[in-house]
């Protein structure tokens, strides 16, 4: 028996440590599932991140209207409004906030740092670092940057000189503030914080509490911590984050008391206990910290209790770093596989959820208690009209009548020389008459037109513009090509007459002459001719856009978007740049173009004569105009217009007949003047003229002057009289009757006549296929890729003006403007509050919080009160029935 009694109990030992061991491996298991669980989550959450920054980028490409603005954003915008309607509206006190607080060194600053994903704050060994409140506002964004609300330095939160420079910037601005002796500051400092998958938050992080002042503090240190404390986690809308060091006796703690004393029932507080690893290693009672995280140890109720991890304690360590051996922590921590710790109450992203959601919850909580409490605040009738009857009638008349614009609040409070401005709310019945005169003056001066602010008039200009632009692919392709044309040779004229065409003419030898033309056309290709043609090519496509502008305007433009057409313009051509491959392009088009000497047709021959000859009369034509200009006015002139020949015209005519007779006596005719000749026009001058060479008239310098203008008059009739013989002599140049001596042709009438060779025609062929082929290369470019460029970068200047209020407030300017803005301010808290409420609402849902029910609802706007006083959200309220929604 006593054998069996044994074996059994064995057997059942056996059994026990069996049970025991496969409950231990079930529950390893468990703690692995649960792990993979977590790390599966995080690559999701990554995943997710490094989405929303691409959607983000993109959003950041296009205009970002009102009614697209972020929740943050939009109440940030209506908490702005409503603390600008009156300076008695506490507003600025009521703001829902996240406020850390906990003992010092216990770890709220790293905590806060985990929240916004970056190291921004000093750290010291056991030092009191955080010496006035910084306010951090959290929000999403495609690049992780800091900046201070009072610098538009952004701080690049990516690299470690950025957070050295943002921590040095911070503890310089933390010593100012008490450079007088204390040691902290009642005094904010404001931080926006921007970066991918950021909860979107405001948190103000404060000065440890202390339970000793030390040597070298201020005595009433200690005091004057609690009391700023105190003052910040006594607004009702306050979340206060309570954070505690779990790696001392919850003795010690001097936070939990203060926080129970401010909100006893826990109803807005959460607790975080940090250093859960050095609890752990310290083999802390694992009951205690489950009872911590239970509330059943402090003498303290809140809202929520977690559990994190900061990191090891070291300045080197990262953001990744931290997030790393907090995970590995909780993986292999015997908190979390005895079931201490829960699995939504562990980690610093856990933490971040779960305070935003309450945020969220707390701001649209506030949001209808500060709705309730605007329009409660609005005094009833009587006392509207009690108050304006102290008033000037003058001024009575500017606010009523609707003839004249409002003055502003703080102008009509110097006029009636108010010693306390503030005994009444004069401010609730300058917004109802200000409205009305707002409203007024609109539909007297503009009653025709929609109000639209600044930002909606901007939109329309951008379209507009965008339309315009979109125009130039109706321009044809003749259209194109003849304005190119023109204005290519118009750019290249001087240089091709006065740089390769005069140069080489005077040289009677053909084959000088063909040298210096290769080497000049040479030179030119490779220097200047593909810049000038892409600047032409510029020139033509801006100067298209101008006229399709002025073509798209009605006669009823509207002039309001005049300036920002004009600065878009100039701004979108300054920073255009040609496609770079286009320079290559057109220079293998126009080197090709001027090395071909053959003229391949008849057609081809004719429009070269026909070409030759226009630009020749162009030419001509501003030769004897500056030569007619030098002479003075002819007889007819001087008869009918009543006036003569100045001294100096009257020595330049005396010249230029003189040289006339030289010129026609060359038989090849040089840009320069022969010595002998000019020794000649000197003699002749004297003998003819009685014209002496002295210093005042510098004769000789103003005899070659005068010589190169007619020289280079007489090469272009020569050569325009060329072409007129050559103009049926295609067969002849097919023939080779090109170089050599001249050759002779028998005309109609039987005389002989010296047929000179072709050159000029060749030369200018290969000028003019040089142009033909450049002109088609530009069009090709315009209308292929040029105006998607155009286009780009008309909406990235844009963009750039949208970015910045000032120059948009310079651009869209004028009494229209003003008055459309002043309406929409005046009306931006009656449409602001139903949009963050329904926001705030749809993302409480989300959040799995439920909304109290409400008895009335206005477009969205809860009404608490039996009688409303004044709504301006009511469906039945207009302008003209504006008091009868006044309660007596």
């Amino acid at each position: 028996m006593k054998t069996s009694s044994s074996e059994n109990k064995s057997n059942a030992s056996a059994e026990e440590v069996k049970r025991s061991s496969q409950l231990k491996d079930l529950h390893d298991q468990i703690a692995k599932a649960k792990a993979d669980y977590l790390k599966a989550v995080e690559d999701l959450k990554k995943e997710n991140q490094e989405l929303r920054t691409e959607l983000l980028l993109r959003r950041e490409k296009h205009t970002r209207s009102r009614i697209n603005l972020s929740l943050i954003d939009m109440y940030s915008e209506l908490l702005d409004a409503l603390s600008q309607l009156d300076d008695d509206y506490s507003v600025m006190d009521q703001l829902p906030r996240i406020v850390v607080i906990g003992d010092q060194s216990a770890g709220k600053t790293s905590v806060l740092e985990m929240i916004a994903q970056a190291r921004i704050f000093p750290r010291g060994s056991g030092q009191m670092m955080t010496r006035s409140p910084v306010q951090v506002t959290l929000s999403e964004g495609a690049y992780h940057v800091a900046s201070f609300k009072d610098s538009t330095r952004e701080y690049d939160l990516t690299k470690e000189s950025e957070l050295a420079a943002l921590r040095a910037e911070i503890e310089r601005r933390m010593t100012a503030l008490v450079s007088d002796g204390r040691t902290v500051s009642s005094e904010v400092i404001s931080l926006n914080v921007k970066g991918p998958g950021l909860q979107r938050i405001v948190l103000v992080d404060l000065p440890g509490i202390i339970s000793t002042v030390t040597a070298g503090m201020d005595p009433n240190a200690k005091n004057t911590i609690r009391k700023l404390a105190t003052t910040h986690m006594k607004n009702p809308n306050a979340i206060i984050l309570c954070i505690q060091d779990g790696s001392i006796d919850a003795e010690r703690s001097n936070v939990t008391d203060l926080v129970s004393s401010i909100d006893p029932q826990g109803k807005r507080t959460i607790f975080v206990l940090t250093k859960v690893d050095l609890a752990e290693a310290n083999l802390y009672n694992p009951n205690r910290i489950k009872q911590i995280l239970e509330g059943r140890l402090f003498p303290m109720k809140a809202l929520g209790y977690f559990a994190v991890v900061t990191g090891k304690g070291s300045k080197e360590e990262t953001i990744k770093d931290i997030q790393k051996y907090e995970e590995e922590f909780f993986a292999n921590s015997r908190l979390f596989k005895e079931g201490t710790l829960r699995l939504k109450q562990m980690t610093t992203a856990n933490l971040s959820k779960a305070v935003s959601e309450r945020f969220w919850k707390t701001v649209k909580d506030s949001v209808e208690q500060q709705a309730d409490n605007y329009r409660g605040s609005l005094p009833p009738l009587a006392q509207v009209f009690t108050v304006f009857s102290s008033i000037n009638n003058k001024i009575l008349t500017y606010l009523f009548t609707g003839f004249l614009r409002p003055i502003h609040v703080k102008v009509l409070r110097q006029l009636l020389n108010l010693k306390d401005p503030q005994k009444f709310k004069l401010p609730w019945c300058y917004q109802t008459a200000l409205r009305y005169n707002l409203e007024m003056e609109w539909k007297n001066t503009y009653g025709g037109l929609r109000e639209v602010d600044r930002e909606g008039l901007f939109e329309r200009g951008k379209i507009l513009l965008l339309d315009e632009l979109s125009m130039l692919g109706a321009v044809t392709t003749k259209t194109w090509e003849d304005d190119l044309m023109d204005r290519l040779w118009s750019r290249v004229d001087d240089y091709v007459f006065e740089q390769i065409y005069n140069p080489a003419a005077e040289n009677s030898d053909y084959g000088s002459y063909m040298t210096k033309v290769d080497i000049f056309l040479k030179d030119w290709v490779e220097s200047k001719l593909p810049e000038t043609a892409i600047a032409t090519g510029c020139e033509t496509l801006y100067y298209h856009f101008n006229e399709v502008s002025k073509q798209a305007q009605s006669p009823t433009n509207d002039e309001i978007f005049n300036d920002l057409r004009q600065h878009v313009c100039k701004q979108t051509r300054r920073q255009h740049t040609w496609n770079p491959k286009a320079h290559d392009q057109l220079l293998m088009l126009q080197r090709t173009a001027l090395e071909d000497r053959v003229i391949h047709n008849k057609i081809q021959w004719n429009d070269t004569i026909n070409f030759m000859n226009r630009i020749f009369d162009r030419r001509l034509q501003t030769l004897d105009e500056e030569i007619e200009k030098l002479k003075g006015p002819n007889w007819l002139r001087r008869w009918t217009r009543w006036v003569s020949r100045s001294e100096a015209q009257k020595l330049n005519l005396a010249v230029i007949q003189e040289l006339e007779l030289v010129i026609d006596k060359m038989a090849w005719i040089s840009l320069e003047l022969p010595k002998q000749d000019l020794t000649a026009v000197v003699r002749n001058l004297k003998n003819k003229h009685n014209i002496e060479v002295d210093e005042s008239n510098n004769l000789e310098h103003l005899i070659e002057d005068l010589y190169r203008c007619l020289a280079r008059r007489s090469l272009l009739v020569k050569a325009k009289e060329s072409a007129k013989d050559w103009r049926t002599g295609f067969y002849y140049y097919q023939q080779g009757f090109v170089p050599g001596s001249p050759k002779q042709k028998k005309n109609g009438s039987g005389e002989a006549f010296d047929l000179n060779d072709c050159r000029d025609i060749v030369f200018f062929s290969r000028i003019r296929n040089m142009i033909l082929s450049t002109m088609q290369a530009l069009r090709q470019q315009i209308t292929n890729e040029e105006l998607g460029r155009m286009e780009l970068l008309m909406k990235h200047v844009l963009e750039e003006i949208e970015k910045n209020p000032s120059e948009m407030r310079q651009l869209i300017s004028g009494k229209r403007v003003q008055l459309a803005e002043d309406l929409s301010e005046s009306s931006q808290f009656r449409h602001g509050s139903p949009s963050i409420l329904v926001e705030g609402e749809r993302r409480a849902e989300t959040a799995g919080f439920s909304s109290p029910p409400t008895e009335t609802r206005i477009l969205g706007l809860p009404c608490r009160k039996k009688t409303l006083q004044l709504c301006f959200s009511c469906p039945k309220y207009t302008p003209d029935n504006r008091m009868i929604f006044y309660n007596f």
